[in-house]
């Protein structure tokens, strides 16, 4: 990633799709490393990698303390835990999570490009909510999809529009 890159994503809610740009807008500090501030009409997101862990102190309208790993590339063979607090709309709430990651193959363009499907698994008691976050990234390519549930229901889905 560089700043000035930008994506398009497909974006489906439950009723209702559009086509969205997500640009890297600046370099910004996360978890103590270098790493990018990401914008769409959606939202801002920031975000690092720390050793090998890609980390994310803000995802949209949720801040996280300590940055929260989305993906963990020295640990697809076991659950990588997560615990503190998440801020939504200006309420700090503890939080648990668990990233189980697994090897992925989708098919690009009539191809298939190998990657690694993660799913984030947050559980948030106060709020009774579980969030659960599944990812999937492909080597060269980045994020090229993301299904967003909370307690099950599907909530969003972002794709990559081929040749973005």
């Amino acid at each position: 990633m560089k700043v000035g890159d930008s994506r398009a994503y497909i974006v489906r809610f439950p009723f209702f799709g559009s086509v969205e740009p997500i640009e890297v807008v600046r370099r910004t500090s996360v978890a103590g490393a270098a790493g990018f501030e990401l914008r769409g009409p959606m939202g801002m997101s920031r975000l690092a990698w720390v050793g090998d862990r890609l980390l994310a102190d803000n995802l949209t309208h949720s801040r996280f303390a300590p940055a929260i790993p989305l993906l963990a590339l020295g640990a697809l063979d076991r659950p990588v835990a997560w615990n503190g607090v998440i801020r939504l709309l200006n309420t700090n709430l503890e939080a648990k999570a668990v990233l189980d990651q697994d090897e992925a193959t989708e098919e690009v363009l009539g191809r298939p490009i190998p990657g690694i499907k993660s799913v984030l698994r947050i559980e948030i008691p106060r709020l009774e909510r579980v969030v659960s976050v599944e990812s999937t990234f492909l080597y060269g390519i980045g994020l090229v999809r993301q299904v967003q549930r909370t307690n099950d229901s599907q909530d969003i889905e972002i794709r990559l529009l081929a040749g973005s």
